[in-house]
């Protein structure tokens, strides 16, 4: 039996003072370095009024009702890695990483029942004890499990939902009088639930979370690479060959990076060598790509060479190969990107089709054929277990839009989502299998625990440097965090949505300026299930994510904007829905044109939050529409721009000129 919610006795009998004398022992001191939030990307801070560092949930509701009281702005915050200012306010700020119990786990269920504050790197460890994990995960757990939620983060897999859908139930605080706790279920206020599972911490603050995990499981990673010649017209194919499949795309020198991920029994591999490991994990990885990244900063046409390198030397899989790395580099040319488009026009047959059987000779044959994916009916308890379809998925007509297509796609996309439904059988009719012609090279392979596989280094997390002073060393950690953007498109539109970006970045790559783009690799690309969560960018649609980033060498600045917008533009027209978390320019008129139930989420937060407690500027701007002082957004500026650089793509049929660099 779960935890009951915590009670929420009246707190009218307590005056404002004294509840401010109550929350004294949490509160940091106004004004110091303590008291000013910064995000982990060091891309925003603001200067709190206060900050509460509570331990308990009958605090939580003090500071809650306290910021009722007084009128003030109050959001919750957790680790803070959110690359924007959802977080920033001027007013009060409830850090809720010391509210962070595990309050029931239920080996037999395999549900359990945690506090909102607790660190997923946290709750890993205390689930294993009970031979339980959770089923996908993204590529870091340094994010509270409550702030996971409230921004639908997600990991990879087509048939895996993002956390929000493992979620059973919520445990609210609300800015109500006394601040009530309230638990809300698909069986206890809906709408209140629908709406927290992607709330962005305006709808309550979250307190408790119960969730659906599964029986503690070891991964086996494949790691191939591929061309993206290739990778563009066997897309499909690859995210359906495993339960969990990632890749990184490397523009600059067209080379992707798939990594296969699917349940075993097998062993557990040893370790990499420790020298190898330092090397090429630590050395290279950290301390030559921040210098290289650095130096682009004043040189950027070194940094397709940098990808070159990069990626002989870190992420290709397989052994090092010396001719590739100090060969001619053949680089992505603009009539290569249309012979790709006018090849899946043709339907024209592959070798792909053709061989039946894998290469042989392989130490360790890898897994062609993959047993069935397991059905988002069982796996995500956001999906009724009464139905038997799906919400509604897209059609799995041809991935490849032609640019006629493209503006009634995108006419959809600026009036409403009206999807055709399909039956989940036509989803999973067949396992996707990878017959070997279309790798580079032969795969490698690792297992290990379910989170040691799916977290992994991102990047440029901490550099070292490390001064010599005789007769000891002195190092000093930097910070590197990144800028990243990331945006969920219709699965069905994937190949043009990788079409449009790659003639993007090739024509950028061969023009006469030189490396004007500046961009850094890779991009990212993952999928994830359809959901009915009212604001996940997946509702009610299977989603491709292509996530954008640009690391700050030695946390320096570096040019991103242009490159972004570029990119959001593009993904845009699209239908594409950006990550929460992330920085985006989407103000309410689009977002109630992408989002079918935008305006019941609207509803139900002022129906929870009345006199706006839960608000800062981030609300304002994406959600309410208002400037900082309350007034509405004339014309709403930002929204003006966002659509124009989205028609300007669709005017140029996914064949972007040098101009566009200017436009953006």
């Amino acid at each position: 039996m779960p935890v009951p919610p915590p009670s929420s006795p009246p707190l009218s009998h307590l005056s404002t003072s004294d509840l401010r004398h109550r929350l004294a022992p949490i509160t940091l001191a106004p004004g110091t370095a303590a008291s000013v939030f910064t995000n982990w990307a060091t891309t925003f801070r603001s200067q709190t009024e206060a900050t509460f560092r509570p331990t308990e949930v009958e605090q939580v509701r003090w500071v809650v009702e306290l910021a009722r009281r007084e009128a003030r702005e109050l959001r919750a915050a957790g680790a803070g890695h959110s690359p924007s200012d959802i977080v920033c306010t001027g007013g009060y700020v409830v850090d809720l990483r010391g509210v962070d119990r595990v309050l029931d786990i239920d080996a037999a269920t395999e549900t359990f029942h945690a506090e909102g504050g607790i660190l997923l790197r946290n709750l890993h460890p205390i689930l294993q004890e009970a031979d339980l994990a959770l089923s996908s995960l993204g590529s870091i757990s340094d994010q509270t499990l409550a702030g996971a939620i409230s921004t639908s983060t997600h990991g990879s897999g087509v048939t895996f939902g993002s956390l929000s859908t493992y979620v059973t139930f919520l445990d609210l605080i609300l800015p109500l009088p006394d601040a009530p706790v309230v638990r809300v279920s698909r069986e206890q206020d809906l709408d209140l639930f629908m709406s927290a599972l992607c709330g962005l911490g305006t709808v309550g603050v979250i307190v408790g979370v119960g969730m659906r995990a599964e029986k503690a499981f070891r991964l086996e990673e494949e790691c191939f690479s591929m061309t993206f010649e290739t990778f563009q017209r066997y897309w499909r194919e690859v995210a359906e060959s495993a339960e969990h499949v990632r890749c990184w795309w490397f523009p600059q020198i067209g080379r992707v990076k798939v990594s296969r991920l699917n349940r075993t029994t097998k062993p557990i591999t040893p370790p990499p060598n420790p020298l190898k490991s330092w090397l090429i994990d630590r050395f290279i990885s950290h301390h030559v790509h921040a210098v290289a990244l650095f130096l682009s900063r004043y040189f950027p046409s070194i940094l397709p060479y940098h990808a070159h390198v990069m990626w002989n030397l870190v992420n290709q899989p397989g052994p090092l190969r010396w001719k590739e790395l100090f060969g001619r580099v053949e680089w992505p040319t603009i009539k290569a990107v249309e012979g790709v488009r006018q090849v899946r026009e043709s339907g024209e047959k592959t070798p792909l089709f053709e061989r039946k059987k894998p290469l042989s000779g392989l130490a360790t044959p890898p897994a062609d054929m993959i047993t069935p994916p397991r059905s988002p009916l069982a796996l995500s308890p956001v999906i009724s277990s009464s139905s038997s379809r799906s919400l509604s998925p897209l059609s799995r007509d041809s991935s490849f839009t032609s640019p006629s297509s493209l503006d009634s796609m995108a006419d959809s996309f600026h009036s409403n989502l009206a999807l055709p439904a399909a039956e989940l059988g036509d989803e999973l009719e067949t396992n996707r299998s990878i017959p070997w012609p279309i790798l580079e090279d032969e795969p490698t392979y690792c297992v290990d625990t379910s989170i040691g596989i799916f977290n992994y280094d991102c990047g440029l997390y901490v550099c070292f440097l490390t001064f010599p002073v005789l007769p000891l060393s002195l190092t000093v950690p930097l910070p590197s965090p990144q800028y990243t953007y990331e945006s969920s498109i219709p699965y069905a539109q994937t190949g043009s949505a990788l079409s449009a970006l790659e003639a993007w970045h090739t024509r950028e790559l061969h023009n006469s300026q030189g490396y004007q783009l500046k961009a850094h690799f890779p991009i990212e690309i993952r999928w994830t299930e359809e959901d009915d969560v009212w604001l996940s960018p997946t509702y009610g649609i299977r989603g491709t994510y292509l996530g954008a980033i640009q690391y700050r060498p030695f946390n320096l600045p570096v040019p991103y904007r242009s490159c972004f917008s570029t990119f959001a533009s593009i993904l845009a027209a699209f239908s594409g829905r950006p990550h929460w978390a992330k920085t985006h320019t989407l103000t309410p008129s689009v977002l109630a044109r992408t989002y079918p139930r935008f305006g019941d989420f609207l509803a139900v937060r002022e129906r929870v939050d009345p006199h706006r407690i839960l608000v800062n500027g981030y609300v304002r701007r994406h959600l309410l529409g208002l400037g900082a002082t309350g007034e509405t957004l004339e014309k709403e500026r930002e929204d003006a721009g966002w659509e124009t650089r989205s028609r300007e793509w669709k005017a140029r049929k996914l064949v972007p000129g040098p101009e566009v660099q200017a436009a953006a």
